[in-house]
């Protein structure tokens, strides 16, 4: 402090410094708001972050400019603001790259709230984008907080994009040794999933012969649906196909895996 060279015109200044200052920090926040609210999608949980990131960068300047008007010697001051700034920045080193996560995030808009997405080999709906985590409502009634940071480093599925999932439903037909029935054929086939419900009509289901063999052939079946509605549709076609298979009395067998995660809300089987 023996370096302080306080005067009347120092104090002055200083005081001008000081309101300054306070003005400019608190103008500069309200307008990175300002500027954060005219862009779309940007959550408001960032953009009151970078305000505040602006509004300590500006208090900062400020306290420098105050010290130099008292005539201070402000080298040790900045070595040791340098020395707590690279601690701080070492210790919210996640968080910031979390922080600049979310901001690619949303400014790309490649996820939204709402959407049903595959994160982490979970599906779920995003209910919330924050400065740390996406954070989605999986079907089977869990809450999974992922990473902003995992999100853009590991791909993910946004299933929300085209509104429509494909499924696959495999058929085995057998053959008539004596060759007097005629078989059933991929077409007979497709076309018996038009009127089976949740199967859409765009792009129409069509039929893969796969496998051909002496006692059987092995038909892929596929077909479009709402992208949460997967497993429910995919047993109505089995249960469809069944019953066609029942009604020509073939022995046939229709097998569809089921899916690992669930791709339905609860309530909705």
């Amino acid at each position: 402090m023996d370096n302080l060279n306080i005067t009347v015109a120092s104090l002055v200044w200083g005081l001008v410094a000081v309101v300054a200052t306070m003005l400019a920090a608190r103008y500069a926040a309200r307008a990175t708001l300002r500027l954060a609210g005219r862009m779309q999608g940007l959550h408001e949980d960032v953009a009151l972050q970078a305000a505040r990131v602006v509004r300590y960068a500006v208090l900062l300047v400020g306290a420098g400019v105050l010290l130099s008007i008292l005539g201070a010697d402000i080298q040790p001051v900045l070595v040791a603001t340098l020395l707590l700034l690279g601690a701080a920045a070492l210790m919210a080193r996640g968080i910031a790259d979390n922080l600049g996560a979310s901001l690619v995030i949303q400014a790309r808009r490649a996820i939204r709230l709402g959407d049903y997405v595959d994160l982490a080999g979970v599906r779920g709906h995003v209910s919330d984008l924050n400065t740390r985590t996406v954070v989605l409502e999986v079907n089977d009634g869990r809450t999974l907080h992922v990473p902003n940071r995992s999100v853009l480093d590991d791909p993910f599925t946004n299933l929300s994009v085209r509104g429509r999932l494909r499924a696959e439903v495999e058929v085995r037909v057998p053959r008539d040794p004596a060759g007097l029935d005629a078989p059933l054929d991929g077409e007979t086939l497709a076309a018996a999933l038009l009127p089976v419900q949740g199967v859409l009509p765009t792009p129409p289901p069509h039929a893969l012969l796969t496998a051909s063999e002496p006692t059987r052939r092995t038909f892929t079946l596929r077909f479009w649906h709402e992208p949460e509605a997967g497993p429910q549709v995919c047993s109505r076609v089995a249960t469809e196909l069944d019953r066609l298979l029942t009604s020509r009395g073939e022995r046939g067998a229709v097998i569809w895996p089921p899916p690992d995660q669930p791709l339905t809300r609860p309530g909705r089987l």
